[in-house]
């Protein structure tokens, strides 16, 4: 399943399910898992590269609890998104999002940072290494939610993880991020299947095993696109 497949209602704030035919990617799992060391993992490329699929196969064996939300455009509002990330979180961690809890209590309207802060305070209570997912992170219209993230982005330190699905690159300090070593990508360059996954995944999803000949046409006509292949499969 890709970002364009999100499950809806209180099921956004669950690790999603695996398809039967999705084929394990090792060299894609291990990139994710040594991200580790970085406190932003950004996964970027356009619909049906199998984004949500990979991270959410690497979640479903991280040694890490993975809190899981996928976006929707309603979480462009501040109270409703940082509601729905307590909900993510306590479904590893039932007695995490205090601070957050208390913000959206209060009457009075509450600054991007502030939110931001509390999160960031509920991220480090919790007495684990957690990962915060949030995949269809591009369905976000502009929004103060952005200012959220933003804080969230500068401020985050290891070993919590903030893993960021999206089809376009989001409005966020992700390149000072990357320039400065807290933050890995995997972009659609690596997503793309090269020839060996693309013979395992036909073999495994059709039977075909296909020649040295067909592998390098199909190359040239799908350009490695999971989707492509999933069809033509």
């Amino acid at each position: 399943m890709d970002s364009g497949d999100a499950p809806s209602g209180p099921y956004r704030s669950r690790l999603p399910g695996v398809a039967s035919e999705h084929l394990p990617r090792p060299r894609l799992t291990r990139r994710l898992a040594t991200a580790a060391q970085t406190p932003i993992t950004l996964v970027c490329a356009p619909a049906g590269f199998g984004k949500t699929s990979l991270v959410a196969h690497w979640a479903g064996d991280a040694d890490a609890p993975v809190a899981w939300l996928t976006l929707e455009p309603e979480d462009g509002d501040m109270g409703v998104f940082s509601q729905h990330v307590v909900a993510a979180m306590r479904a590893v961690a039932p007695s995490a999002g205090q601070q957050t809890t208390g913000l959206l209590r209060k009457r009075r309207p509450v600054e991007a940072r502030d939110f931001a802060s509390a999160l960031l305070v509920d991220l480090d209570s919790v007495d684990l290494d957690l990962v915060l997912v949030l995949d269809d992170y591009s369905t976000l219209p502009s929004s103060p939610v952005h200012k959220v993230v933003d804080e969230i982005v500068r401020r985050l330190s290891s070993p919590r993880r903030l893993i960021l699905i999206a089809r376009h690159d989001p409005p966020l300090s992700l390149h000072e991020c990357l320039v400065s070593g807290r933050a890995t990508e995997i972009r659609q360059s690596d997503l793309a299947f090269n020839a060996e996954e693309t013979a395992a995944y036909l073999e495994h999803v059709s039977g075909w095993a296909p020649s040295a000949e067909q592998l390098e046409r199909l190359a040239a006509s799908l350009d490695g696109w999971p989707t492509g292949l999933r069809l033509l499969a």
